[in-house]
């Protein structure tokens, strides 16, 4: 696994997301990606284990993983497509190696949390931290005994072994629906407030159910009925 570096970043935050409970990691950051202006693809992720698809936008070409840049504020790291099993693991390690050598210093991480967890209306969004992130935030720590699974989890564990400060911001999502926009719409929120940028989401925000209904039917996903109670991607 390589990172074909377009030119090398400016920024020392990365965010991500990943394909899991209501889609919400991976919507979010597809959804910043689409509504920011002046942000750019600067390093295109290369794989044996990355499947051979490739994504007609309205006029350019998206790959499988891809990593873009906002101004010289943040990096978004952008995965379509990435394998659930030890080759996903291998491919995020490799990932990891690569942003310490660049000396990216903070990463913060997209996931939903099911919603059967949640206690009271006011209850969002959750955080957990890896032992290096120092800054405490607002949000109330995600409860005990939940289990993090998939990408996000190595991401916090290979963060752990190569000393970066990792978080992961986790808002709650409906297990049963394939895309919960609902979830979308707080993780967004919540990540922008903490990174200090503003992002239009009137569109998310008034049009989540009519959204939820055109993504459904253009989105593969791969939720699964009988997921751990406590699984979150």
């Amino acid at each position: 696994m390589r990172i074909h570096w377009i030119k090398a970043p400016q920024s020392r935050l990365l965010i991500t997301g990943f394909k899991g409970i209501g889609q919400v990691g991976y919507l979010s950051i597809r959804y910043i990606l689409d509504h920011l202006d002046h942000i750019k693809r600067i390093g295109i992720f290369e794989s044996i284990y990355l499947p051979p698809v490739i994504s007609v936008e309205e006029d350019y070409l998206s790959y499988p993983v891809e990593i873009y840049e906002f101004e010289d504020k943040f990096l978004l790291l952008k995965a379509d497509e990435l394998p659930v099993d030890s080759r996903g693991s291998y491919i995020i390690r490799k990932i990891i190696d690569e942003l310490k050598s660049m000396e990216i210093n903070k990463i913060i991480s997209i996931g939903g949390l099911v919603s059967t967890l949640k206690e009271g209306e006011g209850d969002k969004v959750r955080v957990v931290y890896n032992s290096f992130w120092k800054e405490k935030l607002k949000y109330p720590y995600t409860q005990k005994n939940v289990k993090i699974y998939g990408p996000l989890a190595n991401i916090l564990f290979y963060t752990e072994l190569k000393k970066i400060p990792a978080m992961a911001l986790l808002a709650y999502a409906d297990p049963e629906k394939p895309i919960d926009l609902r979830g979308v719409y707080n993780a967004i929120a919540a990540c922008t407030e903490i990174i200090g940028i503003d992002i239009d989401l009137r569109e998310l925000e008034e049009t989540a159910d009519e959204l939820e209904r055109k993504l459904g039917d253009i989105l593969e996903t791969d939720v699964k009925s009988d997921r751990d109670k406590y699984m979150y991607t």
